[in-house]
């Protein structure tokens, strides 16, 4: 995402050393050209079949971005109605916006009924009847997917693992054709499609082979109920695009193209991570530079409210030094990369070999997807801001949360 000009760190035309001087860390940076070529590469990995991308809303819902991913084509994965609100808000097309998700509320249900959506991907017998009763009310034939669940590993971390039976997602294959049998008696609901998704930050090819295997002959069984399938949505939880030999998301998602051929369905796709995920770092400030007798701590301004993943499930995150970028080896030592959170968990990179000091403003890298979307005021933090970078304008996308904001709805009010 860097280059040097001059002992300038340039992110498209933006010096960003000049930029942390009109800006308060921690705030997360966008690269727009970066996003538009995510883009371009799903698009070209998925071009022997006819699809939709839908983006997984949830990666990052800033309006200005999703603004970016509509003007692409892109249509949106929701999860709730505030996504829904904001997709709708960016210019989406409401035929272009599936609802996915497992606890899907009757006010978010009624609400995506009414602005007329693409499909809803059901993922149990309850929902469907709330669906039926809610269109039923509402005088609507809603399109629904049933979200199968082919217990197939997608060999990644077990938080964010969906496809396996031990996972609250998705209904088996067994009982999802039981169900099928009973969806003829819900007036109000039409079955358009089946949806499968297993995972997050897959970098093999394999476990989407495998699950289309299995997703085959349960179309073949469906097709003897008379069951007349329009959509295949395969979901998303294709690995970031990095620079390593061993992944290629092109080659991959070439690979899945040739086995959906077959199907001859639209096939819809829900990537988030892939789209979003490498376009943004955060942008930090060391604070202070501590030592113990066993440790070197570097202390920054940026913390796991911020930043939650490493924290929740250490992720990795690879982080650069911008004040000192492409440094020699003469001053290198090893730190563990901290917050200033109350947790001891609050820890970014530990053991990281870096030449740091005291003021140095640092990158944590690959943050755009499930970075602020997944950040909190715990220890009372205002969030951080974000910025966008087109080409040779910075645009501000998220103004920095003020103390007073931390306060703005906390009321006395008094209900019995």
């Amino acid at each position: 995402m860097f280059t040097k000009q001059n002992n300038n760190v340039l992110v498209e035309n933006i010096n960003i050393l000049e930029l942390v001087k009109k800006i308060e860390t921690p705030a997360y940076i966008y690269s727009k050209r970066k996003i538009i070529e995510n883009v371009k590469t799903l698009k070209s990995g998925l071009k022997k079949v006819d699809s939709v991308i839908c983006f997984s809303v949830k990666a990052n819902s800033n309006l200005n971005l999703l603004k970016v991913l509509v003007s692409e084509g892109l249509g949106m994965d929701i999860v709730s109605g505030g996504e829904l609100r904001k997709a709708l808000l960016a210019g989406c097309n409401s035929k272009k916006i599936v609802f996915s998700g497992v606890g899907k509320s009757p006010v978010d249900i009624e609400y995506a009924i009414h602005e007329d959506i693409l499909l809803f991907n059901v993922e149990s017998e309850s929902e469907l009847f709330v669906i039926n009763e809610i269109s039923k009310k509402l005088g609507k034939i809603t399109s629904i997917a049933v979200r199968v669940n082919p217990d197939v590993s997608p060999n990644t971390h077990p938080y964010i693992s969906t496809g396996l039976k031990e996972n609250k997602f998705g209904i088996s294959i067994n009982d999802s054709l039981n169900l099928h049998k009973k969806i003829k008696n819900f007036k109000n609901i039409r079955v358009i499609g089946v949806d499968f998704h297993i995972g997050s930050q897959i970098t093999e090819v394999k476990p989407y082979i495998d699950s289309l295997v299995k997703i085959e002959n349960y179309i073949e069984e469906l097709r003897k109920y008379d069951i007349k399938l329009e959509f295949l949505d395969i979901g998303g939880g294709f690995g970031l695009m990095d620079n390593s030999d061993s992944f290629n998301l092109g080659v991959m998602l070439n690979e899945i193209a040739n086995k959906l051929k077959s199907f001859n369905l639209k096939i819809i796709v829900e990537p988030g991570r892939s789209i979003i995920g490498n376009t943004s770092f955060l942008i930090s400030k060391v604070l202070y530079i501590k030592k113990n007798e066993s440790k070197n701590f570097a202390i920054c301004d940026a913390g796991m409210n911020d930043l939650l993943r490493p924290a929740l499930y250490k992720s990795y995150h690879e982080i650069v030094n911008l004040s000192n970028f492409q440094s020699s080896d003469k001053n290198l030592n090893v730190f563990d990369i901290v917050g200033p959170v109350c947790e001891s968990s609050d820890c970014f990179f530990p053991k990281k070999t870096i030449d740091l000091s005291e003021n140095d403003y640092i990158a944590i890298m690959n943050t755009g997807a499930y970075g602020y979307s997944m950040a909190s005021n715990y220890n009372s933090r205002p969030k951080p801001g974000e910025i966008l970078i087109d080409d040779s304008k910075c645009i501000v996308i998220r103004k920095k949360e003020s103390i007073d904001d931390l306060m703005k709805n906390e009321i006395t009010q008094e209900l019995l």
